[in-house]
């Protein structure tokens, strides 16, 4: 078997054929299918868009009310810069998206529905169709709040509504503004319920510190009363780490005693001092004396000038000298009772120094006492402390939890929920358009679905490339009118279809068109008939002699587009007789002739089997120059191999989104084995549309009936 594909052709002298892309894109190929299966697909979307329509209308009127709140965080240390950064976004991020969570857990269903009461609410079973008493199930109410709330954050706030849908719209705003105001309850029992457990907590412990910090002063005082030990203050850092040194009365006397020692005798070095060193002593302590001394240098000044003036026994020198001698004797009185002083005061000096020495010596051997003994009382002064500190440490958080205790919720209602005056569902436009995409879906994959299904050919862009035959006509389908009187208009598409078919078989051979060409089809009524009469006609319209025999003798199809008359034919040439009697006629109108089928025989297979069909056209090939042979179908008889066998070709004639591939490509297998060449295929019936697509061959510069007619 050999066949030519369309681009081993060559073109023949003066002419030139173009041979254009014949693979369509996907989206060419479902732009086709929807062309041809339109009414179906807008049966599917009309049904669809009934269906939206009935549900629409039989669907029960839903009711959505709207509570708004804001969700808010405490910032306890607004002044802290620091803590805005990319951490605390995230922690705010995680937090709202916790409260979120929250707003749709069971456990805030259940505290609606009980303070709601909706087990019992009339509302409520009646706009869920509960009977007038009947009280379901607390599962039941909170699985129908949980399927109708829904919580959606408006975007880029800390704002989030809550919506409730019902049948009813007041118990819609009703339970909307009851899920707002127990999650703000919630929250403040989320928030301070640990805050309750934490003072309590804190209380306890209170207590029993307060307990132990009274038994450890009584134990410290009752100490300090059994040895005596007098506690006058404390001062400065001890040693026992509690930061204060404790002075007692002895330790407080024995400090006064130490300083007053040290005064006594500073004051007896002073005064020994004084006793060794007389004339200082009365220079510096008696003011008399420096003065009586003046007078005296005064006085021995005068004498010794009168003395130069007047005798010695001139009354006023008598007189000076008196006064001399007497300021003498005063000195050396107030010399005399200065020193005496001098030696009291050491004397006194010495006796307060001894006096207190004695005493210190006293008080140190009690300190020491009390040193042994403030060992034990400074662990049990240690002990009051650090239960003192853990008191008000303790106590200061206590009311520091108390304080927290009376803070504002962070959560408030900003919009509550109204009755809604409008049903929110069922919303006929949005139900319509979803019902319209649905629709379009069901029909894409019923069309897919159609097209998946092995029902042939449905282009003329895939049949070459799956056959591995050329392409050598599409012949459209005729919406009106009838065959014959279309083929009469050269001007009409049908005519010109044929045209390209007859021009294609041109250029199958060096000669031209085949001598001899059987047209068949894989089942009947796919269009063999009309095209071997429109091919005939075509060939004939060119001044060629043609002969068209109706090969099919069991069921012939020529008889609808020319009068054939009855009891002659084929079969009867086959069955020996002559063929000038019982042959050829000349149809009315026609500029072609026809060797009908005949009568049908009993057995035609074996009349073609033998002999009698070859000698046959080899006679009219010596009359005609092409003989084209309406054969019958292929499939469930063995008549087209017998007749392709003598033929110069055959043209597979396929129906489009005829017979299915499987069978096509049988048929075909089935002629290819006889060893006839197959020349080509040619689609029937092929919508207007799928025309633009191309196929095969078309017409190029040059090209011309009158070019054909000379090949």
């Amino acid at each position: 078997m050999h066949t030519v594909s369309p681009h081993q052709i060559a073109p023949a002298d003066g002419f030139s054929m173009q041979a254009p892309e014949t693979r369509v894109s996907p989206l060419e190929y479902y732009a086709q299918v929807a062309r041809r299966k339109w009414k179906l697909i807008a049966a599917i979307m009309l049904g669809f868009l009934l269906l939206g329509l009935v549900v629409t209308l039989l669907t029960t009127a839903q009711y959505r009310a709207t509570t708004r709140v804001e969700i808010s965080q405490i910032d306890t240390n607004v002044t802290n810069v620091e803590s805005l950064d990319e951490a605390a976004l995230v922690a705010d991020s995680a937090y709202l998206q916790t409260q979120y969570e929250l707003l749709e857990s069971r456990s805030l269903a259940e505290r609606v529905a009980r303070a709601a009461r909706l087990q019992r609410d009339p509302a409520f079973l009646e706009a869920y169709g509960y009977d007038e008493g009947a009280e379901p199930s607390a599962r039941a109410v909170i699985n129908i709040l949980l399927r109708d709330i829904s919580i959606e954050p408006v975007v880029a706030s800390n704002l989030v509504d809550i919506s409730y849908l019902s049948p009813n719209p007041e118990l819609s705003a009703r339970i909307a503004n009851a899920w707002a105001k127990q999650f703000l309850e919630a929250n403040l029992d989320r928030r301070y319920g640990a805050n309750n457990q934490a003072r309590e907590f804190v209380l306890q412990r209170l207590q029993e510190v307060r307990a132990d910090l009274e038994q450890s002063e009584r134990d410290l005082i009752d100490y300090a009363t059994s040895q005596q030990l007098v506690t006058i203050g404390s001062s400065g850092s001890g040693e026992d780490g509690s930061g204060q040194t404790t002075r007692t009365l002895v330790s407080d006397e024995l400090e006064t005693l130490n300083s007053q020692l040290a005064n006594a005798t500073a004051a007896r070095i002073a005064a020994e001092s004084a006793r060794a060193d007389s004339a200082s002593a009365s220079s510096e302590t008696l003011g008399s004396v420096a003065a009586f001394r003046r007078q005296l240098a005064s006085a021995e000044a005068e004498l010794a000038r009168q003395s130069a003036l007047l005798g010695d026994q001139h009354p006023t020198i008598l007189s000076l000298r008196s006064q001399v001698a007497e300021l003498s004797e005063s000195i050396a009185r107030e010399t005399r009772r200065a020193s005496g002083e001098a030696r009291q005061s050491v004397a006194a000096a010495r006796a307060n120094e001894s006096a207190l020495r004695e005493r210190i010596a006293t008080l140190k051997s009690d300190y020491l006492g009390e040193q042994q003994a403030g060992v034990q009382y400074a662990i049990l002064q240690r002990e009051v402390t650090t239960n003192s500190e853990l008191y008000n440490a303790l106590l200061q958080q206590f009311k520091n939890l108390g304080a927290a205790g009376v803070g504002r919720n962070n959560m408030s209602i900003v919009d509550a929920a109204e009755a809604p005056t409008s049903p929110a569902e069922p919303n006929l436009f949005s139900n319509l358009l979803i019902f319209f995409a649905l629709g379009g879906l069901a029909a894409g994959a019923t069309v897919m679905a159609m097209e998946s299904v092995d029902r042939g050919f449905v282009d003329t862009s895939s049949v070459q490339d799956e056959l591995g035959l050329p392409l050598l006509g599409a012949i459209p389908a005729i919406k009106s009118g009838e065959p014959v009187e279309e083929l009469k208009t050269r001007s009409s598409e049908i005519y010109e279809a044929y045209t390209t078919l007859r021009s294609n078989l041109s250029f199958l051979t060096s000669s031209g068109v085949p001598e001899t060409i059987m047209l068949t089809s894989s089942r009947a009524a796919e269009g063999k008939s009309l095209s071997a009469f429109a091919l005939s006609k075509q060939l004939a319209d060119l001044g060629k002699r043609i002969l068209l025999i109706d090969g099919d003798m069991r069921n012939s199809g020529i008889g609808k587009y020319l009068d054939v008359p009855d009891g002659r034919g084929l079969s009867s040439v086959l069955a020996g007789e002559e063929l000038e009697n019982h042959g050829i006629v000349s149809p009315a109108g026609q500029n072609f002739d026809l060797l009908p089928a005949g009568r049908v025989p009993p057995n035609a297979a074996h009349l073609l089997a033998g002999p009698a069909l070859s000698k046959l056209l080899g006679e009219l090939r010596q009359v005609y120059d092409h003989i084209i042979i309406d054969g019958p179908p292929i499939l469930g008889l063995a008549d087209v191999q017998e007749m392709a066998r003598v033929t110069d070709g055959v043209l597979m004639v396929i129906e489009i989104a005829g017979s299915k591939r499987r069978a096509i490509s049988q048929a075909l297998a089935r002629v290819q084995q006889s060893g006839a060449r197959v020349l080509g295929l040619l689609m029937t019936k092929v919508p207007q549309d799928d025309l633009h697509y191309g196929y095969g061959y078309g017409y190029g510069p040059g090209w011309t009936d009158e070019g054909a007619a000379a090949r």
